[in-house]
């Protein structure tokens, strides 16, 4: 199992807190008709500055007949070289896992096996993609008829716009499938998206409650650490 594999299935990572494989045009488990017109993560405007660690408090519900249902409050904190990702049961707090990824390695502490793995890694830029690419995203997936507006609301007054998936235009593997997001009329700033397959057999919801973009001084640095884990048996992979 990958890098890649690993982080997203560890921290069922989706949407504005996904791993890289967003470059290709992919958000959610979806596939864009035209991934190479799409806005790259790659590109140096998407990144984190120099300097700063984006910190970004996120709530994913999946239910459904077909799901695993679950309830769960992601924290990522991100900066232009690292990632730190801690998965919490959003109703009980209890850590779930825990990821942290520096240039050259990555680390995934599995609160229910009490074990750390250690994975060597030539990547150099973190496997999260930060919210300003998930913006242009999906300001892309409007101009280019991927997703259009359904609707605007107006909350804690800003004009939020209401998009939804468009048939033909937004791909996966169940033809079936549906998406939609909430987003700053302005920005494009993404509040809320949701996720249909199957009919409705499997739903996700992610709720972005907080972005801030902070100076990386001492405090918020130590937050790109690994909490420790005493206990945990640690396991090398790659080394």
């Amino acid at each position: 199992m990958n890098k890649q594999t690993l982080i997203a299935t560890a921290a069922l990572a989706v949407a504005a807190i996904a791993p890289a494989a967003a470059q290709a045009g992919t958000v959610g488990g979806y596939l864009a008709q035209n991934p190479s017109t799409l806005p790259s993560a790659a590109d140096a405007q998407y990144r984190v500055p120099a300097g700063k660690v984006e910190h970004r408090v996120t709530f994913v519900k999946v239910s459904g007949t077909k799901a695993l249902a679950s309830n769960e409050r992601q924290e990522l904190w991100l900066s232009a070289t690292r990632s730190r990702m801690v998965v919490k049961n959003a109703v009980t707090g209890k850590v779930r896992v825990e990821i942290v990824d520096r240039p050259g390695e990555t680390r995934i502490y599995d609160a229910e096996r009490n074990r750390v793995t250690i994975m060597r890694s030539k990547s150099k830029t973190p496997a999260y993609t930060s919210a300003a690419f998930e913006s242009a995203l999906y300001r892309a997936y409007v101009q280019q008829g991927i997703m259009k507006v359904a609707g605007e609301q107006i909350v804690d007054g800003r004009k939020l716009l209401t998009l939804e998936s468009v048939a033909g235009k937004w791909k996966s593997s169940d033809p079936g499938s549906r998406a939609t997001a909430l987003v700053d009329a302005e920005t494009f700033a993404v509040k809320q998206i949701a996720s249909i397959l199957d009919g409705g057999l499997f739903n996700q919801t992610v709720d972005n409650k907080l972005t801030e973009t902070l100076d990386a001084g001492r405090a918020s640095s130590a937050k790109l650490a690994m909490a420790k884990h005493a206990t945990a048996k640690v396991t090398r992979k790659g080394h």
